[in-house]
């Protein structure tokens, strides 16, 4: 018999009963998941006109991408404001810590990608992550500003 899993769902600004149960459960994490929003031009990345919500209490053990959109589900049937969940039509990525959104976006879509998330998660690690729905994808030219930004910062320079 599975069991269901236990997570709370609610708006940014609204009271959390996290206190300090992270310290004693240190396989437990939250998501801050930003929607309904896009992301303005590079060089200088934001996300506008978004909503955001918090899901507290997620197990880093078995957090899944069926996970992820279950959650979204959930928030689309309660507020109306996840777009385009039935239909796919959505592009998922999370922000690593320490990081920006112009080079600490990676996309959040098959298996293989949430195991690279579970990198950054819980036992001493963030217990906190930024996700971010858009309905557009990152454009390729980002995508080579951020992997020049990370050469850069290594002291390479590309031309």
């Amino acid at each position: 018999m599975d069991l269901a899993k236990l997570y709370c769902i609610r708006e940014s600004g609204t009271l959390s009963y996290i206190g300090n149960t992270y310290d004693e459960f240190p396989y437990l994490f939250s998501i801050v998941v930003h929607h309904e929003g896009r992301f303005s031009g590079f060089p200088i990345r934001k996300y506008l006109h978004g909503k955001i919500h918090e899901v507290d209490f997620l197990n880093i053990d078995d957090f899944s991408r069926e996970d992820m959109y279950n959650i979204m589900k959930k928030i689309s049937d309660a507020t109306g404001v996840v777009e385009n969940i039935e239909s796919n039509d959505y592009f998922c990525y999370f922000q690593k810590p320490n990081c920006d959104l112009n080079v600490g976006l990676q996309q959040l879509w098959t298996e293989e990608d949430y195991m690279d998330l579970y990198m950054y998660i819980g036992h001493g690690k963030t217990q906190f992550l930024h996700i971010y729905i858009v309905k557009e994808e990152i454009n390729e030219e980002c995508e080579a500003c951020r992997a020049s930004s990370s050469a850069e910062s290594e002291g390479i320079v590309i031309i």
